[in-house]
């Protein structure tokens, strides 16, 4: 039996199902579950909706690491598996260390912060020891004011 690989992917809450990140998360959760990879997201909306969302759609298995800190967040419906953490902190670890790849789509300061501590920080793929690799999707692959992320 394979191992599974898990990619987990990074960005905004705010886009909604009309808009343009929003459908290009959608798409980009699809690619990577046709590919065989599931998808790990932070669980709640925007992005993390959306990627999951398109793996769905695809036949793939999601993941969602929510933390208690976010008292009113709610979980997307695409998760298969909620992995439930009691800090932002916490929950930010973890959706590291399940992680086989990373892909950071455009979002705010907690995608920023996502991106150093993940060790994508730069455009295009960025090494993690031997274990993982990262790629920077959209606007946050362009050099730009630390919003634009």
């Amino acid at each position: 039996m394979e191992k599974e690989l898990i990619v987990t992917v990074f960005g905004s809450s705010r886009p909604h199902e009309s808009d343009g990140d929003y459908d290009e998360a959608r798409v980009l959760g699809r690619a990577l579950a046709k590919h065989g990879f599931s998808v790990c997201s932070g669980g709640y909306g925007g992005v993390m909706e959306a990627v999951s969302r398109g793996a769905k759609e695809a036949g793939g298995k999601t993941y969602g690491v929510t933390a208690d800190f976010f008292k009113t967040a709610k979980l997307n419906p695409w998760i298969d598996l909620e992995v439930r953490m009691q800090t932002w902190e916490e929950r930010l670890f973890e959706l590291i260390r399940c992680a086989d790849a990373f892909v950071a789509c455009k979002g705010g300061t907690g995608t920023l912060a996502e991106l150093a501590e993940s060790g994508i920080g730069a455009p295009g793929a960025v090494g993690r020891g031997e274990r993982a690799a990262g790629v920077c999707s959209g606007d946050a692959g362009r050099r730009g004011e630390a919003s634009d992320y």
